[in-house]
């Protein structure tokens, strides 16, 4: 039997005993409920008219059913009830049998509760609106874990679909590369040979518009990437002024070419913003492009670099055609071009659009017809960035913050200002600008890392690479040679003279960070290694390197001082004939640990031993060892080893 009722929301409860009087009691117990739609009851005499109403109706939420009945008893239902997965049903077991042994039982076939008879009405109250709110909750929880499972669905479905775009583009790239390479590569051949005037004329005009087929391609992509979230970003802070240089410099020859008034303007304070270096080149590089294109010979084109609204403004204006008011809201859609032909066509500034919004930033453009154009690309300024401690940040012995110490040999003031811009402010930057300074300054600071080109003045990148290499304080810092030499003889020669790796200009800027950051992570495993085999065992090597024979000299010094309390980082020093600041970043570089606690380390393991062979008892070994009180023997030790000297002396 079913008391029906109006509303689809109130909760359905399903009473199961064989006792008349118990239908009786709960639609007295709940009549107003029932009569304002509240609550709905099904009432069913056995466990076998129970499951009937199970499977015929879905909303049924909370069963109250009796243990003893004809047939399928009350812990049976229970089974069966678990078996058909009704996960949202919560089960009251109502028995004139309430000993522990009912209800343990009751409650392990997944009864909620357990009412004994008689009744209770106002613990049934309770108990019902207690069902009422695990149900509640347990539905809650199961659309929120469909939310969830939904949800990551659908992150999987796009992560699909972003990975199905990264390899078409990927496909794209290369399918279009091989045979443009394919051609400019013969037409620059054809070129070189090519006598006849009208013939290379023609030639030119080939190569120069292939040129321009894989910049377009390249501007698409990059386009589509971003539109795709596939595109690689690698914003760091870094100054901008220096890098807007170098952009802008880049333009005089095409600038002079045309006989236009080409000027820059940078403010006296460096200015810092968050910057992909490789990216925001693009977006100067084509506002500067189409200024300069699109100004007739004898115009004007200023580049301004300034403050606006608490962010940093790079203005790029010159006096051309200027663009109509009808076409400025579309000049940055793809492939649209204006009708006074004023910033190109195609994509170029689509794509501009698209990278400075990838900076968090905005471009926009303001212009009259005949007066000129001015394109204003707005940048967020980066907080607390000091740019003025890249340029040279001398060592103190105890140095522990900031990045590692790069040491840029350039002899290009600008190329310098990009690698620097290129790298942000993960590194500490010293510059010099030809082999001779740069060794002076490797000797002097004794840098975690060197970058340097090959073709300078006075000393070249490969000299300095080879002097590098014979210095007992340097020869362990990896180098990073950085040069336009891009054969395949070049490339050995370097990496024969000790460069650590090999890039060619034009470089990419990622992937100069990508191996500066490999190698300075491949010197931190080999400072464990190291630390561990000099503290722990003599270094024996038939062949070994300068960085070897370092160490091994290190062991035999602190070897035949070991009992000397008063041999320190100063007499370390002198013997192995180098000052204090170059022993501490040498041992630092290959070890990891400063001099100090590396002769106190030293101290400690050949204590270990002695104790290990009973070379004596605890304060003699101290003494022997260069401690010259036994508790700061034992406390050092017990911190080092973090057992007392005393334990291991009882376990030998």
């Amino acid at each position: 039997m079913v008391s029906s009722i109006t509303s689809p929301l109130a909760p359905h409860i399903l009473v199961v005993d064989d006792e008349p009087d118990i239908q009786i009691l709960f639609e007295q117990k709940f009549r107003r409920e029932i009569r304002e739609g509240k609550l709905r009851f099904s009432f069913a005499e056995s466990g076998h008219a129970a499951i009937g109403l199970l499977e015929s109706i879905e909303d049924i939420e909370i069963v109250f059913t009796d243990l003893n009945m004809p047939g399928m008893d009350g812990l049976e239902l229970l089974a069966r009830l678990r078996a058909m997965n009704k996960d949202l049903i919560r089960a009251v077991v109502i028995s004139a049998y309430g000993d522990m042994a009912n209800i343990r039982t009751a409650m392990n076939q997944g009864a909620m509760d357990f009412i004994v008879k008689p009744i209770d009405l106002q613990d049934l109250g309770l108990t019902l609106k207690k069902a009422w709110h695990e149900v509640e909750e347990t539905r809650k929880a199961l659309i929120s874990r469909m939310d969830i499972d939904r949800l990551r669905v659908e992150v999987a479905s796009a992560e699909r679909i972003r990975k199905l775009q990264m390899e078409f583009f990927d496909n794209v790239t290369h399918e279009l590369r091989t045979p443009l390479t394919l051609i400019l590569g013969p037409l620059e051949m054809a070129i070189d040979k090519v006598q006849k005037v009208d013939v290379r004329d023609h030639l030119l005009l080939a190569h120069r518009n292939g040129l321009r087929i894989l910049q377009l391609m390249e501007e698409l992509l990059d386009t589509s990437r971003i539109e795709a979230g596939a595109m690689e970003f690698n914003a760091l802070p870094g100054e901008i002024n220096d890098f807007l240089r170098s952009a802008f410099m880049a333009f005089e020859p095409l600038a002079r070419s045309k006989d236009i008034e080409f000027r820059l303007t940078l403010p006296e304070i460096p200015l810092a913003v968050r910057y992909d270096p490789a990216k925001l080149q693009k977006v100067f590089s084509n506002l500067i492009s189409n200024a300069l294109k699109y100004t007739a010979h004898g115009g004007s084109v200023e580049v301004r670099l300034g403050l606006a609204g608490g962010q940093v403004q790079v203005l790029v204006e010159d006096n051309g055609p200027g663009i109509s008011k009808e076409d400025q809201p579309r000049i940055f859609d793809r492939f649209f071009r204006a009708d006074q032909q004023q910033a190109g066509s195609g994509i170029g500034l689509a794509m501009a659009l698209s990278l400075v919004k990838l900076h968090g930033g905005d471009l926009r453009v303001y212009s009259e017809p005949g007066q000129g154009a001015r394109f204003e690309v707005l940048l967020p300024l980066a907080q607390a960035l000091e740019v003025g401690e890249t340029r040279y940040s001398p060592m103190v012995e105890n140095e522990e913050e900031g990045g590692p110490l790069l040491l840029l040999v350039e002899d290009d003031p600008d190329m310098r200002a990009y690698v620097k811009a290129s790298l942000g402010v993960g590194y500490r930057i010293m510059e010099a600008q030809d082999g001779v300074a740069g060794l002076a300054l490797a000797r002097e600071q004794v840098p975690d890392i060197i970058v340097t080109d090959w073709t300078m003045p006075v000393m070249d990148g490969l000299a300095l690479c080879k002097a590098l290499r014979a210095d007992v304080a340097c020869s362990h810092v990896p180098i990073v040679m950085l040069t336009a030499k891009a054969s395949q003889g070049n490339k050995l020669d370097g990496l024969r003279e000790g460069a650590d790796a090999y890039l060619y200009k034009p470089f990419s800027a990622d992937e100069l960070r990508l191996v500066l950051q490999n190698l300075l992570r491949r010197q931190a495993d080999l400072r464990a290694r190291l630390r561990l085999e000099t503290l722990t065992s003599p270094i024996v090597k038939e062949q070994m390197s300068m960085d070897e024979q370092f160490l091994e000299k290190v062991q035999s010094v602190l070897q035949m001082e070991l009992a000397n309390e008063r041999f320190g980082v100063e007499q370390l020093a002198d013997a192995l004939v180098m000052s204090r600041k170059t022993l501490h970043r040498k041992l630092s570089a290959l070890t990891g640990q400063a001099p100090n606690p590396f002769i106190r380390a030293f101290r400690l393991e050949a204590a270990m031993k002695m104790l290990k062979q009973k070379t004596g008892p605890v304060g003699e070994i101290a003494f022997m060892t260069g401690f010259g009180s036994h508790s700061y023997f034992s406390k050092c030790f017990q911190e080092y080893f973090n057992v007392s000297p005393s334990e291991v002396e009882v376990a030998t």
